[in-house]
């Protein structure tokens, strides 16, 4: 019987004591923005759609530059916001419209592209997200640093389900790019690109087109 009370007593001691103790909060889910080819940024999207959806004050028509000294003009969302910016390039640059590319080059940005590469990302971490190493272009050229071909990885199926036909990918290298320079194409993890160390300068998803003459 003593024994009985004394577990009583145990257990509404530590009944008590647990209900003083307050749970750690949640953590909250981790939400980033990720690029996708819908709802606004559809097949659809005009410069004028653009405007109504974000608001003339959130949308610009700007001229930036191209490869080779060549410029051309872009639909920018969020133009003087760096970590918002986005900008539009369109297949019908006079009617401002049929989207070629949403792109993100912007070194603040907060947005992903489909499988959360983000800017500055290293080379590796991109692979990995691939799940396979891919090829690229050199670097030390005007065309440097393009990611060629996905080799049939992760990242064009990921952009494909965010109803895009095309994923862009552009790097910089931060180390010694001597073993990587010129068109290549180079493999991602080959000894040349190690060296280089590239990181994420810019991204993007796109659409494809048939071609007119078909």
């Amino acid at each position: 019987m003593r024994m009985s009370v004394g577990l009583a007593g145990t257990f509404a001691f530590c009944a008590s004591a647990m209900a003083d103790v307050v749970p750690p909060p949640k953590e909250k889910a981790l939400t980033v923005p990720t690029l996708s080819c819908t709802g606004p940024f559809s097949k659809a999207a005009t410069h004028a759609s653009l405007v109504k959806h974000f608001g003339a004050k959130n949308v610009a028509w700007e001229t930036v530059d191209g490869p080779e000294g060549s410029t051309y003009q872009v639909t920018a969302i969020y133009p003087k916001e760096p970590k918002r910016r986005l900008e539009v390039v369109w297949r019908d640059e006079t009617g401002r419209k049929e989207p070629l590319g949403i792109d993100v080059k912007s070194e603040k940005t907060k947005w992903a592209g489909p499988g959360l590469v983000t800017m500055k990302m290293p080379i590796a971490e991109v692979e990995r997200l691939n799940g396979k190493p891919f090829m690229l272009a050199g670097f030390q050229w005007d065309m440097w640093g393009w990611a060629l071909d996905w080799k049939d990885g992760n990242l064009p199926k990921l952009a494909k389900a965010a109803g895009c036909d095309s994923y862009t990918v552009r790097f910089d290298e931060t180390g010694d790019s001597s073993g990587a320079m010129g068109e290549g194409p180079y493999a991602s993890n080959s000894k040349g690109m190690k060296t280089a160390k590239p990181v994420v300068a810019s991204f993007g998803v796109g659409f494809a087109y048939p071609d007119a003459a078909q």
